[in-house]
């Protein structure tokens, strides 16, 4: 897979990181977003600079989606791919804990946000009459998980159904929609835990490029092919156990 126009939010650190670097080196065009340039310009290096271009923004807000979009098509007529790969959890995440302003940075920052991106791109890929929209769910989408919390996993199962309705209403024009179910990652969210996991538990799960593997393999599908719905799993996941 190569020349491809690719959006990927969540892009600084973790699973979007891993997937920046992994479709740069494959000769793709990626657009960078992360909420803030800081975060951003760290990443941005003289082996990856020809191919990255960095569009900072708060994507729970729907004008700063829809400005990001617009620029992608005003400076390269199209968007081939959006990847939905931003996402957010907190410590307080019990229902003991967990209030008003919990519930809203977790639905903001997981669901709200995937809305606003794919509703800012499928009108331009309507008019290409193509496009591919992968979005980064979880394994507590499909097997609720209590170290999770109530809040991230239904903002995570919200995304399955963004995904099937977009594959429901927008096949005829050529636009795709995956999900994938990733278990545990070892990347920065785990910190977001009252209760922090040895280095020897981290090392057992997922790596972050494991899942930017994953998510490539979905991008370089043939455009008749719909991966629905992909989930993964380090062979050690605790949740068999």
């Amino acid at each position: 897979m190569e020349n491809k126009i690719i959006w990927v939010t969540g892009a600084s650190s973790g699973i979007g990181l891993s997937l920046i670097e992994k479709l740069c080196k494959e000769k793709n065009i990626v657009i960078a977003t992360s909420s803030t340039k800081k975060k951003l310009e760290k990443i941005s290096t003289e082996d990856n600079s020809p191919c990255l271009h960095l569009e900072p923004g708060d994507i729970s807000n729907p004008d700063i989606c829809n400005l990001i979009s617009n620029k992608i098509i005003k400076k390269f007529g199209r968007i081939d791919i959006l990847v939905n790969n931003a996402g957010i959890n907190i410590v307080d995440r019990s229902l003991a804990d967990l209030g008003p302003d919990g519930i809203d940075t977790l639905i903001d920052g997981n669901l709200k946000s995937m809305f606003y991106t794919s509703l800012s791109v499928l009108p331009h890929m309507r008019r290409q009459r193509y496009g591919l929209l992968i979005h980064v769910s979880s394994w507590t989408a499909r097997w609720n998980l209590k170290v999770s919390g109530a809040g991230y996993s239904a903002a995570k199962s919200g995304i399955v159904s963004l995904s099937t309705n977009i594959n429901q209403e927008e096949h005829q024009n050529g636009i795709r929609s995956s999900v994938i179910f990733p278990a545990e990652v070892n990347t920065p969210m785990l910190n977001a835990r009252k209760e922090q996991l040895s280095a020897k538990e981290k090392n057992k799960m997922l790596s972050p490029s494991q899942v930017a593997d994953a998510i490539a393999y979905i991008a370089s599908t043939p455009s008749n092919v719909v991966i629905n719905e992909m989930v993964i799993s380090s062979i050690h996941n605790r949740y068999y156990d």
